[in-house]
């Protein structure tokens, strides 16, 4: 298995996995914590973004 791979199957298990979460009954705390990762996924996204846009420009 390449690393992209790799990294594609940890990233669809991370979501499923907060998924289950946010759909289990959660403890204030826990919805806190669930919130900051998702803040932490969104910031990722971001830099996602930038990277596409980098590799984008090195094809074209």
């Amino acid at each position: 298995m390449s690393s992209i791979d790799k990294a594609n199957d940890l990233i669809y298990e991370t979501l499923m996995s907060l998924i289950e979460f946010n759909n289990s009954d959660l403890s204030l705390k826990q919805k806190k914590e669930l919130s900051e990762i998702i803040d932490d996924l969104e910031e990722v996204r971001h830099i996602l973004f930038e990277m596409k846009n980098e590799i984008k420009s090195s094809v074209s």
